[in-house]
């Protein structure tokens, strides 16, 4: 499994608006949808993580610098809930 990202141009609310998707996130935090971490892929240069997710939104501010990532499955399982 590798990270990967696919931008966006639309639909960013404030700062910028650009948003994008990052595939298979290692992340030390878990929901329904994350993985454990294979072995071989829990250390990423000076950082030890837990888990995989496999879809991350990501809408940065601040320069980046804080930024938020929300499990894209999640968010789905949610706007079902809505109406």
């Amino acid at each position: 499994m590798s990270e990967e990202r696919r931008d966006f141009q639309v639909g960013g609310m404030w700062e910028d608006r650009e948003w994008y998707v990052l595939f298979n996130k290692p992340s030390n935090e878990s929901c329904p949808h994350t993985i454990p971490c294979p072995e071989d892929k829990k250390r990423v240069g000076n950082m030890n993580y837990r888990f995989i997710c496999p879809r991350v939104v990501m809408a940065e501010n601040e320069g980046g610098y804080n930024s938020t990532g929300i499990c894209l499955d999640c968010i789905l399982d949610a706007a079902v809930t809505l109406r």
